[in-house]
């Protein structure tokens, strides 16, 4: 169908446009909330990602099974592949509780350790004021924050040994900590080690590649994509109403931008498309894209002053929807360019994209719109009334 000749939705009663966005915010919330849920990548929830190259073939669910019964893991995803470089598989295994409380347990002594020497410092220094009753405070502040360190050394020690045997446990503070952050270390190794020799029994491995993401990567991860999202949300709004300078037509705009989000969400909750931080990218992206739409249809039906307001909205629709279209087409080349090749980061960029630039269509033509063409018919009644 050519662009020219598409009837124009706004004639009759054009509010029962907004039935159509209704739904798809209803059945999105059903995917995102109650089930199947957006899976969280690997960045977000932490784990282990190895990447296998194989010159032979393999099972994905026996080697998944070893995993599981050889790690104590419950959640293992194995998603074979095939692409220029080789065949071979993509293992996604879930975080290791072990070596999980080991880092938390590390990186809560760092500090202590920063504290203890400073304290030390303060002991020497009053004891060699003769000052005995501070000399003393600070004695017992030193002792005080040696227990701490030598417990959450332990814990990271104890953890280690699981995967390395057992260490020593130097009796000196800073020797403790240097063991308990070598033990880690080998452990995580270890760990790797035990990883792969399971895969080797399935596999017949050419090449490989780790990447492993710990709880408090991805807590730190998964705190800055909630500010990201939400300072562009805030950012976005106080632009737009600098815009407009009226609240309906700007919350018109945001609710165009907050439905794309969305719609999106629900179809990766759909595909199972995991929220990682290619995926996020292109969901703030989608903002940037709703708004472009959506500011180009309020402009239009607001501050343009020929014909009448639905046939302006008529008019940008004709020209957002061609906009849509050939992004969504070469968003289209990038998924069947992904699909050929096998990079699941495309793919996720290229479907999570694709999703929301068809919701955006939905959003601006049949949520917006609604909106906008009410707001600009009620200030012309009020003018000739």
């Amino acid at each position: 169908m050519r662009l020219l000749s598409l009837p124009n939705i706004f004639k009759g009663d054009y509010k029962r446009l907004l039935i159509a966005p209704a739904i798809v915010v209803a059945l999105s919330l059903v995917l995102i909330l109650v089930y199947p849920g957006v899976p969280a990548g690997i960045e977000l929830k932490g784990g282990t990602l190895l990447t296998v190259y194989t010159t032979g073939s393999f099972d994905p669910h026996t080697v998944e099974a070893g995993l599981k019964a050889e790690l104590g893991v419950k959640e293992v995803s194995v998603r074979p592949f095939t692409n220029p470089q080789g065949q071979g598989a993509e293992i996604e295994i879930e975080a290791n509780a072990a070596l999980g409380d080991a880092e938390t347990a590390l990186k809560a002594v760092w500090p202590l350790l920063d504290e203890r020497n400073s304290a030390e410092v303060e002991r020497q220094y009053w004891e060699q004021q003769g000052q005995s009753a501070n000399s003393t405070a600070a004695a017992a502040k030193v002792a005080e924050l040696d227990a701490k360190i030598k417990t959450g050394a332990e814990s990271v020690l104890v953890a280690a040994e699981k995967f390395i045997g057992p260490q020593s446990r130097p009796t000196e503070i800073p020797a403790l900590v240097k063991a308990a952050e070598d033990a880690f270390s080998k452990a995580k190794d270890g760990y790797r080690t035990k990883i792969l020799a399971v895969i080797q029994q399935q596999i017949q491995v050419k090449d490989y590649t780790f990447k492993d993401v710990g709880p408090s990567l991805s807590s730190f991860f998964l705190t800055r994509a909630r500010e990201v999202v939400i300072y562009s949300l805030i950012l976005s709004a106080v632009l737009i109403f600098f815009v407009f300078r009226k609240l309906i037509p700007s919350v018109a705009v945001m609710s165009g931008a907050a439905f794309d989000i969305v719609a999106a969400m629900g179809a990766m909750a759909a595909f199972q498309i995991p929220l990682t931080l290619p995926s996020l990218a292109t969901l703030l992206m989608l903002i940037g894209y709703s708004l472009d739409t959506d500011v180009l249809l309020t402009i239009r039906v607001l501050k343009r002053a020929e014909m009448e307001p639905r046939e302006r909205a008529y008019g940008a629709m004709r020209t957002g929807i061609t906009m849509s279209i050939a992004s969504i087409f070469a968003f289209g080349v990038l998924l069947v360019l992904s699909l050929m090749i096998q990079v699941p980061t495309y793919y996720q960029i290229a479907t999570v994209a694709m999703c929301g630039l068809l919701a955006d269509m939905v959003g601006t033509w049949f949520l917006n719109a609604p909106v906008v063409l009410w707001y600009a018919e009620r200030k012309m009644r009020k003018a000739h009334g």
